[in-house]
């Protein structure tokens, strides 16, 4: 597990689960940021960018290096492809208190979770 996710302050089942044991690895930064300018889930923004699913050393490099990445407690969103083989929306934010994981299917069929939308200002990090 990368230092990164070891010293996370709060780090979602989930994520812990099928994302956080797997290999990262280090990554050139060389992912493409688009900003959210309106409320969108994560249906509309895989819809939108047919984003290309970035890796667990993309996340990681990016997050450590990359001075896009919002530190604000805001949203800095990631597919990933899980161990399972599952593309998964991974959100990242950062607080006084360190990092803060989360990882969910895009495509849930949940009626709370689909509803769900990030915020404006949220940043989609994707290939």
């Amino acid at each position: 597990m990368d230092i990164l996710f070891q010293n996370a302050a709060y780090m979602g089942s989930d994520f812990k689960d099928n994302l956080a044991l797997m290999k990262a690895g280090d990554s050139p930064i060389n992912l493409k940021v688009m900003i959210l300018e309106k409320r969108m889930g994560a249906e509309e923004v895989v819809n939108e960018l047919k984003p290309v699913a970035v890796n667990l050393g993309e996340l990681v490099s990016t997050l450590k290096n990359d001075p896009r990445v919002l530190k604000n407690g805001s949203e800095n969103i990631f597919f990933i492809i899980d161990k399972n083989n599952v593309l998964k929306a991974v959100v990242a934010y950062y607080f006084e208190d360190g990092w803060h994981f989360g990882a969910n299917l895009p495509y849930n069929t949940l009626p709370c979770q689909c509803r769900f939308k990030w915020p404006v200002g949220s940043k989609v990090f994707y290939n």
